[in-house]
């Protein structure tokens, strides 16, 4: 199963409590056989926490960036 997260950025200059859960979460469904993604919003210069090998990181590198634009995305109810 693909499961697929979106943060603001997971550059080091943006480090947070949400950063840290997802990624934690990341790794926990990784060693559960889950294909992870995560896509941040904006540009990666420097990752703010190592990550496994095993996740897909995809920065988007919106210079400019809001809640507003998770919009499209699907979410759970």
């Amino acid at each position: 199963m693909k499961i697929n997260f979106v943060v603001h950025s997971l550059d080091k200059k943006n480090m947070g409590g949400v950063n840290r859960v997802v990624i934690d979460l990341a790794e926990a469904l990784v060693e559960k056989n889950f294909e992870i993604t995560i896509y941040s919003l904006g540009q990666i210069n420097n990752l703010c926490y190592e990550i496994s090998s095993d996740i897909r990181i995809i920065s988007l590198g919106m210079s400019k960036h809001s809640t507003n634009q998770y919009s499209g995305l699907q979410k759970i109810k």
